[in-house]
């Protein structure tokens, strides 16, 4: 895939977070609250089941935020123009 397309598929893809709309990390962290909460047993039924379905809802959208994130890595990196990362290693 030529510089160009690359740049081009990167322009036409949807941003990772629309105007007026939480962040990945918001989202990350209201998950992990919502977790927390669901966890004591002290939480009324009719809460869990609104809360657990909030969670639900965002583990879905956070999920459609990686795949997004990690395709548009895919098409910049498809022509190999970037070297694979690989980690340092402790031999010699």
């Amino acid at each position: 895939m030529s510089e160009a397309e690359n740049q081009k598929l990167a322009d036409e893809s949807p941003t990772l977070t629309l105007e007026g709309t939480q962040s990945f990390e918001d989202d990350l962290a209201q998950l992990e609250a919502i977790t927390g909460r669901l966890e004591h047993p002290d939480v009324p039924l009719e809460e869990a089941i609104a809360q657990f379905e909030r969670g639900t809802g965002l583990a879905v959208k956070l999920k459609k935020t990686l795949e997004l994130a990690e395709a548009k890595i895919l098409a910049l990196t498809q022509d190999d123009r970037l070297v694979e990362f690989l980690p340092p290693t402790d031999e010699g």
